[in-house]
């Protein structure tokens, strides 16, 4: 979904490893035309460590190609374990 922020994409409500390479596919395609990108973390229940380290990379590689990686609605879990892992910061939450 497209929009003036940017274009938005859903996350799953079990953000893990077994998600990771097809996000990570998504966004990557995503970003390869520059546009602004909205993660939409609304329905975000759990979330492990392969997802936090892959949204690092993420948010790090859209830093370095200037495009404005930004969250929608970011849930207690996605901020709890951000916030547990030192990543609070570098992920904007």
């Amino acid at each position: 979904m497209s929009d003036a922020e940017g274009m938005t994409i859903d996350c799953n409500e079990i953000f893990d490893i077994s998600v990771v390479t097809d996000f990570k596919a998504m966004v990557q395609q995503a970003m390869a035309d520059g546009s602004d990108l909205v993660l939409d973390a609304a329905r975000i229940e759990r979330v492990d460590t392969a997802a936090l380290q892959l949204l690092a990379a993420l948010f790090r590689d859209s830093d370095c190609k200037g495009i404005r990686l930004s969250w929608k609605t970011p849930t207690e879990p996605l901020k709890y374990a951000a916030r547990l892992s030192g990543l609070d910061e570098l992920l904007g939450l």
